[in-house]
């Protein structure tokens, strides 16, 4: 089915605004604003056979699927026998046959979804997954804060009038432009802070009217603009794709030139504040400090992505992961944070007169073109072991951590507190191995819910107070299974299924059971 009507004017008013006219619908452009993130993945309803979108891939092959319009045909839960349960191993198998997993997942308030999953308080979502507060949004995933008319986007946040760019935060008008913040009107370019009016720039902070890292008359700029505006309105027409410049040409030998690099004194990482907060969230999530972090990575690292140290062509270290579109990146343009600053002063070399089209363009712009495989913003402190940082502080081993404190081992934590082995902790705290969740507190094992507090083993849930092994629940307290059983029956159960995991995690570092497989017809691990 071709998009909404509503979205494919959104994305062609977008268009116009980007480039002047719009001459294909969105569909045209599908696989190539797909590229480079993270697309939703495809499942099929176990009731009616019809395709569902999911957020991830995490679950086991063998578990149950349905669509979230298809909840109301599940089977009601009935009460378990408090009496009869023991351990954790009872619970899960008297609950695995209600174990229904979901998609095309919508919280809050939102209106106009379609094959679209995981959508919280958003409207007009189109082939996409994880929105928040966001509307107008096509082939994107992990939008929020705000954002609108974004296509081919993701990891953003305050965004608006956005065509394929990735990570960024209060940034407009803009196209093919990744990881820039607070800037507007950029076309290719990575990693801008503070600019305005700029294309084919790398590298920059607080900087306008840039070609090629060249500040130019605003009258160059615009005609220069203009110019390569229309070749690449034409490219982008003709071959429903543009370049990619994380599959550019590796560097020659020349752009590799030494780096004027400002050497500056660090201070030493301190782990001891994250390995605090640590004790203090299994205490509250499972009712006892367990420490040192270390001996528990099989648990938090099960669901994360690794991140690796690497060296760049410029002889520096630094942190990379398969996130996003560095799986795609020609390594040797990787540089880190320092050495971004440095190239960031390489200007692109043009002419009196000269006005390079786009296919030169792309040529001239290679002593400057490298990703940062850093991104460093912000007022950061105490963060080690890490890709993105942006106003961050006591961080180790997170691939981004933005507006984050007191995190470990986690894929993304932004505006989390205390949150451990979580792949996209947002406004949570206290939190260990929650997924794809908005709003937590208190939470253990938690899988694409909003607005839960004190609550273990739950997926696709939402406003719940202390619950357990819950599915495609709202507004429950006190309850199991679906059920509320009341405060008394309640702890006396949480407090069985807490020595019970924390038995595990001393013996063995992990624990048995994985919320995105509690349905699964085999239960060996």
């Amino acid at each position: 089915m071709p998009a909404p009507p509503e979205v494919e004017q959104a994305f062609a008013s977008t268009f116009k605004l980007i480039f002047g006219e719009c001459n294909r619908p969105l569909d045209f452009y599908g696989d190539y604003l797909l590229s480079a993130h993270h697309p939703a993945f495809q499942q099929s309803s176990c009731i009616s056979g019809k395709p569902i979108a999911l957020s991830s891939d995490r679950y086991a092959k063998d578990e149950r699927f349905v669509s979230q319009d298809e909840i109301g045909a599940l089977p009601k839960a009935a009460a378990l026998d408090i009496n009869q349960i023991k351990d954790v191993d009872s619970i899960v198998q008297a609950l695995s046959e209600r174990a229904y997993y979901t998609g095309n997942k919508r919280f809050g308030s939102s209106e106009y979804i379609a094959e679209s999953d995981n959508c919280l308080d958003s409207f007009h979502v189109w082939r996409s997954h994880t929105v928040q507060a966001s509307k107008y949004v096509a082939y994107s995933s992990y939008v929020r804060e705000n954002s609108e008319h974004v296509f081919g986007g993701t990891t953003m946040l305050r965004s608006k009038f956005l065509i394929r760019c990735l990570a960024a935060d209060s940034l407009s008008r803009s196209f093919e432009s990744h990881f820039c913040i607070t800037s507007s009107d950029l076309f290719f370019c990575f990693g801008l802070v503070a600019c305005s009016d700029a294309m084919f720039s790398f590298n920059l902070h607080s900087r306008r009217n840039c070609i090629g890292n060249l500040q130019l008359p605003k009258e160059r700029y615009l005609a220069l603009r203009k110019k390569l505006m229309g070749e690449s309105r034409e490219y982008l027409e003709k071959h429903g794709k543009f370049h990619s410049m994380f599959a550019c040409p590796p560097p020659s030998k020349g752009d590799l030139a030494p780096l004027p690099l400002a050497r500056k004194a660090e201070a030493p990482f301190d782990i001891r504040p994250v390995e605090q907060a640590f004790r203090s969230a299994t205490k509250v999530v499972l009712g006892k400090e367990l420490g040192p972090m270390d001996r528990f990575l099989p648990l938090l690292r099960r669901r994360t992505r690794p991140i690796r140290e690497i060296r760049t062509s410029f002889g520096g270290k630094a942190y990379c992961t398969d996130v996003l579109m560095y799986p795609y990146c020609t390594p040797s343009r990787l540089v880190n944070n320092g050495e971004s600053a440095a190239l960031g002063e390489r200007r692109m070399e043009l002419g009196a007169g000269e006005s390079p089209g786009l296919d030169e363009m792309l040529r001239k712009i290679s002593p400057i073109e490298f990703i940062r495989a850093e991104f460093h913003e912000g007022q950061n402190s105490n963060c080690a072991v890490g890709q993105t940082f942006y106003d961050a502080s006591n961080i180790y081993d997170v691939y981004d951590a933005t507006l984050a404190k007191n995190c470990a081992h986690d894929t993304m934590a932004f505006h989390a507190e205390a949150c451990f082995g979580c792949w996209r902790a947002i406004h949570s705290k206290y939190c260990i191995n929650c997924h794809d969740c908005h709003g937590l507190s208190a939470c253990f094992e938690m899988d694409g819910c909003a607005n839960c507090s004190s609550s273990m083993y739950c997926h696709n849930c939402e406003n719940l107070d202390n619950c357990m092994f819950c599915f495609n629940a709202k507004g429950l307290r006190y309850a199991v299974g679906n059920v509320e059983v009341g405060p008394e029956k309640y702890r006396l159960l949480k407090k069985r299924v807490c020595d019970e995991l924390v038995r595990q995690l001393e013996e063995t570092g992990d624990v048995k059971w994985d919320v995105c497989s509690l349905g699964a017809k085999k239960k060996e691990r």
